[in-house]
């Protein structure tokens, strides 16, 4: 899945992969064609519309995971992942704080008096997610600090307890993973 054209640095390759995962995970299909000189070609099909009763249960699960009161600060280098996690969790409820990398997360947290949970992405161009969460909890010890990333499996190496949200995932994902994450702390 980490596949990539793009020279060191300029990415990791995960556009296919992330597809593949959306695309499943909204009932739909992709089809590829390959021809030696000439190209590929990816033929993505997707459902109009969920089946009235997935709708219901999808809508249903999300209010269920109400942020209400909550404050939760995401962290990705992303912009496209860092706007839908964001999007997506103050759509829920919860007070969020947008971050697009370590530094901007710090000085957030240094203002910010009460941040409920912490979203960090593993692999960022300017630190460690792991080495953000210490920094993160020595201004915040009461913070919960979770994780997010493409590189899952035994690839990641977090502390002793975390909890990861591997990418890609799903809105129902996401909500329930940060719901649990802050059942710890009422």
């Amino acid at each position: 899945p980490f596949f990539t054209t793009k020279s060191v640095g300029a990415g990791t390759g995960m556009g296919l992969a992330m597809v593949h995962g959306t695309v499943l995970q909204h009932g739909g299909s992709i089809e590829v064609e390959s021809k030696s000189s000439k190209g590929t070609a990816f033929h993505i099909r997707i459902p109009s519309a969920m089946p009235p009763q997935a709708a219901t249960s999808a809508i249903s699960s999300i209010a269920d995971c109400s942020g209400a009161g909550r404050t939760v600060l995401v962290v990705d280098d992303k912009p496209e992942v860092l706007s839908l996690v964001s999007t997506v969790l103050q759509r829920s409820g919860y007070n969020v704080l947008s971050a697009d990398s370590p530094s901007i997360a710090l000085s957030i947290i240094n203002k910010q008096q009460d941040v409920d949970l912490a979203i960090c992405d593993l692999v960022m161009p300017e630190m460690h997610g792991t080495v953000l969460a210490e920094k993160l909890k020595q201004i915040r010890p009461s913070m919960v600090i979770t994780y997010m990333s493409g590189y899952g499996g035994n690839a990641v190496k977090l502390p002793l307890g975390s909890k990861l949200l591997n990418k890609p995932f799903s809105l129902d994902e996401l909500i329930r993973f940060v719901a649990n994450a802050l059942v710890d702390r009422k």
